[in-house]
């Protein structure tokens, strides 16, 4: 992060703010009018053309797929150095897309797309019709310079493309027939003197009658932004009860430590929660005296906001090169190679410790003041942080490289062929920082004891001869004490995974005419492919997680198993394209397009997929489309064979809580009856399972976990003990565009559009495991609740299951104006709105359908849900382009609506406030379902540029741009509901206003 002043860039700003006062349209222009240029071998077919969401070759760009398009002039006025940064920012984008905002829980620099809001896993990312790799597909892994356009179908196309493509497909169009060579440098950075960010690209082209070559190279990087330097994300700011409160994690270097009733610092307290005075005991022996209660003496939550990151640092490297051989007249090919290697890292607070994560701390210990265990299996808990070892990092590394060779040509007079081999193989780095080999310090948590005068660890208290060599009992009660930093220093490790994709695909397709009828050529498209994924991961050894308990020799974070499986995929397809009416009255056109699809799976069952659509125009200027098609998304490698990796899962609360065998009649009623979730069935914690206990009191399970998380431990299904089949669907679209011819430069759109899906793959939800067992003891999912000795949930198992519904439905709406040429210039303007009617994810309908009162439904419509993200009922872009001469200059806005966190129904479970009661334990501290209302969200970009024209043998231009031009703040949302920087990182700009430059010279 640069916060120095320098001459060239405050020149820069001065020019942005001059230009901005004279804009007065939009450079950043969303869906421009793009028809595709037909090439070389289009033209022996007649002109005809495949446009995403069909195989068949037409002559139409328009068909019964709604397709927006992104041409490159929206590309390259947009400013943006990342494919990502572009396509995240359309209106059909929700939920909860990987962006270089998200810190925890992202941080390798990555961007996915979540079309309809339906997960990354269910977009499928295309580069010139091919599979670039496994879903989910990095989009900055695509070179922005190299793209010609951008199709973005809005409709399900299982049947078209295979497995994915459920929300929609996303198609790179690259730019092949590129003669030159240009260069581009950017540079940017925000009005708070940070988030800076550079890059440079060279492209290089040649075109003939022998074929064409395109190669090139693109540089970015991007500097941090830290949360403490926005306000918004400064501080951990937390709703409890009603009450906002500047806190954090009951992790802080103080300690908080969690004492018996009877234990005489507890009872001269006054209190059994406590921790050490800030600045006492500097070294040596911590004593009793020192402490006091928690939250007095300035011993409350740490906040761990201001080393958290709101942009993630990364720089990436792109190369490319592609090429076409025409070797005779009908048949070419082919070789397109892509690489890229990033690099990123993910920051949060400094190390937490807690004894509940297998740390057992002894009374004899040297240091302890409290004569106490601590740990497992005692109801004793000790917490702190390891302040002094400074922040975690996760470097992460990704190397990309992905190869399309194949052959294509023409036969007879219509057919179009394209055989072709497609290879891809991912390769990613993770090395933390910051951890502790926790193991390693086992004996000096131990007993020990003054032997000579020096602190020694035993293995008997009390008994020197017992002395364990090598070892150095560690005062652990002060982790300021200097000895105390340099065990801990000492005992870090920075160990490595590593995780592998592979991904090959042969590939067939032919398209061409079968015979006419009266209205045109019945077209076919037929073809085939065979996929093999493969996947390995690699963990040390020090992050090897326990199968039982997902813990390692470190943080539970950390912890992994490896993984080693793939599986083979055979598929078919075919689509039919038939001409009913043409020149008729009242059918200008009438159009039927049939296709099926066969998948057959090595590990699981197959599926067939069909699809049904319509185009009518009743009159020339009019189009009338609906389409029918089956979805659905095979699981992948990491799905089946997944081994048990740490996590931090959401959790709403523990529905045991408040009950005991031993309290009163109704506490004693409420736990017999639901023993299969509170009771002695309810798990093993290392390989035993765990006595009865006191489980938590009401509104304790926000002790046993951070801001609203759990301690989760994820699997695969084979591991899990789960048969996982392809989840399934149905994509309903129905819509209509009007070009009227009266107004030339018109067109407007309206889609409506609904899906369906079962059978969903995911990780089993933690709510979802408890709500299941409390209220069916026969549930298997209380297998998968894990309680220690108290009765306190300590981890879940959460294992890949088919388990979930969704159901959306909603419209799209476009309208682009192009003006007739004025005395000032030409001007465009265009306005894309989504609305989402609807979107219920139904989280276990097997208990729905048992108990429609006790349904799982989150209706997520209008709402922003910590699990799923932002499903804002209504987004839009609206811009106004000019251009005129050598000048251009341009207006753009994105809007993101209104949204609700939490809801009133007490169904919903869901709240902005931490305070959650339970259904058997009202909590009278609770004040039950609060929501956080969210306003309109308006934010605008401004950009002009001119081109210099010829200069010798070079043309050059200069683009300047102000992103977020009011500086607009993204709305606040308290810690105990968003992870990431107080607010949705995946939605709203968190980087403030940004202003950029841009040369380019063309050769």
């Amino acid at each position: 992060m640069s916060t120095k002043r320098n001459t060239l860039r405050d020149a820069i700003k001065v020019a942005l703010y001059v230009g901005a006062a004279s804009i007065v349209s939009v450079g950043a222009a969303y869906a421009q009018d793009a028809t595709p240029a037909a090439t070389k071998d289009s033209a022996k077919n007649l002109d005809t053309i495949t446009v995403t969401g069909s195989r068949v070759r037409r002559v139409d760009s328009e068909t019964a797929s709604p397709v927006l398009v992104l041409d490159r002039k929206t590309i390259e006025q947009s400013g943006k150095m990342t494919i990502g940064e572009i396509v995240n920012n359309l209106p059909n984008i929700s939920g909860a897309p990987t962006t270089t905002q998200v810190n925890n829980g992202g941080g390798t620099g990555a961007a996915t797309a979540e079309l309809r809001g339906l997960g990354s896993v269910r977009t499928l990312v295309l580069i010139d019709g091919h599979r670039p790799g496994p879903t989910p597909v990095d989009l900055n892994s695509i070179p922005l310079d190299l793209v010609e356009r951008i199709e973005v179908l809005t409709e399900g196309s299982s049947t078209v493309y295979g497995s994915d493509a459920i929300g929609g497909v996303i198609n790179f169009i690259m730019r092949k027939n590129y003669n030159g060579a240009q260069f581009t440098a950017s540079y940017g950075e925000s009005g708070h003197h940070d988030g800076v960010r550079k890059g440079q690209s060279l492209i290089v082209g040649q075109s003939g009658d022998k074929g064409n070559v395109v190669a090139g190279i693109e540089y970015n990087k991007y500097d941090a932004v830290l949360a403490g330097a926005r306000p918004l994300s400064a501080n951990a700011v937390n709703l409890y009860s009603g009450v906002t409160a500047v806190g954090g994690s009951s992790r802080n270097p103080n300690g908080r430590i969690h004492l018996p009733a009877d234990n005489p610092t507890a009872v001269a307290l006054g209190c059994q929660d406590v921790s050490l005075k800030p600045g006492s005991a500097g070294t040596g022996k911590t004593v009793a005296s020192n402490y006091v209660c928690y939250g007095s003496n300035g011993t409350g939550p740490f906040n761990y906001q201001p080393q958290n990151i709101v942009l993630t640092p990364q720089e990436r490297t792109n190369a490319f090169a592609l090429a076409t051989y025409n070797v005779t007249d009908d048949i070419s090919a082919y070789a397109d190679f892509y690489h890229q290697k990033q690099t990123a890292q993910s920051q949060i607070a400094p190390l937490p410790f807690d004894t509940n994560d297998g740390v057992f701390i002894s009374k004899d210990n040297l240091y302890n003041p409290f004569g106490a265990d601590f740990g497992p299996p005692t109801p004793n808990r000790f917490r702190s942080r390891f302040t002094s070892l400074g922040q975690r990092i996760i470097n992460n590394s990704t190397t990309n490289d992905t190869v399309f060779l194949g052959l294509k040509g023409n036969f007879g007079q219509t057919w179009s062929w394209d055989a072709g081999f497609d290879y891809n193989h991912f390769f990613a780095i993770a090395g933390p920082e910051g951890y502790i080999n926790l193991a390693s310090l086992k004996d000096a948590f131990g007993p020990s004891m003054l032997v000579g005068g020096v602190p020694t660890c035993v293995a008997t208290p009390g008994d020197p001869a017992t002395a364990i060599g090598g070892c150095v009992p560690i005062n652990i009660f002060n982790v300021n004490d200097p000895t105390t930093i340099a065990i801990l220093k000492n005992a870090q490790v920075n160990p490595l995974s590593t995780t592998s994709f592979i991904e090959r695909e042969l590939e067939f397709n032919a398209s061409g005419d079968v015979f006419d009828l009266p209205a045109g050529a019945v077209k076919l498209a037929v073809g085939a492919d065979q996929i093999r994924d493969y996947e390995n991961v690699k963990i040390d050894a020090l992050t090897r997680a326990n199968p039982v308990d997902g813990t390692c020799s470190l943080s539970q974070e950390t912890c992994g198993t490896p993984l080693v499986g793939g599986f083979d995929e055979k598929e078919a397809y075919a689509e039919l394209f038939v001409p009913l009416l043409k020149n008729a009255p009242f059918a200008y056109a009438l159009n039927l397009d049939i296709g099926a699809r066969y998948s057959k799976y090595n590990l699981f069952k197959g599926n067939d997929s069909n699809k049904l659509s319509l185009e009518w125009r009743p009159i020339k200027d009019l189009l009338l489309r609906g389409s029918i098609a089956d979805v659905f998304r095979a699981p992948s490698a990491a799905n089946l064979f997944g081994g048990a990796t740490g996590g931090a899962p959401a959790f709403n609360g523990d529905l045991c809580a408040g009950l005991t065998p031993n309290g009163t009649q109704a506490q004693k009623d409420g736990y017999n009856a639901h023993l299969a979730a509170c009771g002695p069935a309810r798990g093993t914690v290392n390989g035993q399972v765990p006595g009865v206990g006191t489980p938590p009191d009401p509104g304790g399970i926000v002790d046993t976990t951070t801001a609203g998380q759990s301690t989760g431990v994820f699997e695969g299904s084979v591991l899990g003990g789960f048969d996982l089949q392809p989840e399934k669907g149905r994509s309903y679209d129905f819509g209509l565009v009007y070009d009227p011819e009266f107004v030339p430069g018109l067109s407007t759109s309206v889609d409506f559009y609904r899906i369906t899906l079962k059978d969903t793959i995911t990780g089993l939800n933690p709510d979802v495991a408890m709500q299941d067992c409390f209220n069916n003891s026969g549930s298997i999912y209380c297998k998968f609740i894990h309680r220690d000795t108290q009765g306190s949930i300590t981890f879940f198992t959460l294992p890949t299951v088919n388990l979930g519904a969704i159901r959306t439905d909603g419209v799209d709406m476009a309208v682009k104006y192009k003006f007739p040429v004025t005395p000032w210039g030409q001007f465009s303007t265009s306005f894309d709105f989504t609305h989402i009617n609807k979107f219920d994810r139904n989280l276990n309908p097997a208990a729905t359908a048992a108990d429609p009162a006790n349904n799982e439904i989150l209706h997520l419509a209008g709402h922003y849900n910590k699990d799923f993200g932002n499903y804002a009922k209504w987004r839009g872009d609206a811009m106004l382009n000019w251009s005129m001469g050598n000048w251009n200059a341009g207006w753009h806005m994105r809007w993101v609506g209104k949204v609700q966190i939490g809801d009133l129904d007490t169904l919903q479970n869901t709240s902005i406030d931490a305070c959650k009661p339970t259904p058997l334990d009202p909590n009278p501290n609770c004040l039950g379902p609060t929501v956080l209302r969210i306003g309109n969200y308006f934010n605008s970009a401004v950009t002009a540029g001119y081109n210099f024209g010829a200069i010798g043998t070079m043309d050059s231009r200069v683009d300047v741009g102000v992103d977020n031009v009011l500086d607009k703040k993204p709305p606040f949302i308290y810690s105990n509901y968003a992870v990431n920087g107080n607010t949705d990182v995946s939605t709203y700009d968190t980087i403030g206003r940004l202003f950029w430059a841009r040369f380019t010279a063309k050769f």
